[in-house]
């Protein structure tokens, strides 16, 4: 796999688990505090995760993440 490819996918894969992560704290909270359906939970999610900046600040974190990752191994390997 090209060095492109791998921070591809882990952009890719760091993106999704986030997105699990806030579907997991949307269910749990919307369920102990107003006893909604996981339906209408997911359409809040739903409803969250396609906000624009709440995408635009999800990429911009993890490319900086990504970013300093990757300028701490390359600076390793001298």
């Amino acid at each position: 796999m090209t060095p492109l490819m791998k921070r591809l996918s882990d952009f890719a894969i760091i993106m999704g688990v986030t997105a699990g992560v806030a579907l997991l704290m949307i269910v749990c909270s919307n369920s102990l505090v107003s006893k909604s359906s996981i339906w209408n939970s997911y359409n809040m999610w739903l409803n969250f995760i396609s906000r624009n900046d709440i995408v635009v600040t999800s990429v911009l974190a993890v490319t900086v993440s990504l970013a300093f990752i990757t300028f701490q191994q390359s600076r390793g390997k001298r």
